[in-house]
């Protein structure tokens, strides 16, 4: 498999219920939100998909999605106060993973629905 469809199917297996997209910056701070950055070598990856999920009837499904500004920042905005989140990260060209450098969700750390410095260093492909 080519470097490239590694994270093209990975990124195709995540199943999506529910997106909130903010494209106007001073909404981000009426909801709440989990933020982070997503850096390689010290500095930022711009473009990286950004996935927040949640457990329903023992599934982990994406509930929310956002993607690394320029500066590598990301939030996931609108998340409720009454779950628990697992969070990964995918670019083109990185290796894909969650939150804390797990492999896979179920090992991976849950975060609170406002967490902050919930961040990514990558590694390359």
């Amino acid at each position: 498999m080519v470097d490239s469809e590694v994270n093209s199917s990975w990124r195709a297996s995540l199943t999506v219920e529910a997106t909130v997209n903010v494209e106007n910056e001073a909404d981000w701070t009426v909801a709440t939100a989990i933020t982070g950055e997503v850096l390689y070598a010290g500095d930022p990856v711009v473009g990286a998909d950004v996935f927040g999920f949640v457990e329903v009837e023992g599934v982990w499904v994406t509930a929310l999605t956002a993607k690394t500004k320029a500066d590598g920042s990301y939030r996931l905005v609108g998340t409720d106060s009454t779950k628990q989140y697992r969070v990964a990260v995918a670019a083109d060209g990185f290796v894909p993973g969650f939150y804390d450098g797990q492999p896979d969700i179920d090992a991976a750390d849950s975060v609170a629905h406002n967490a902050t410095a919930v961040d990514f260093e990558l590694v390359a492909l």
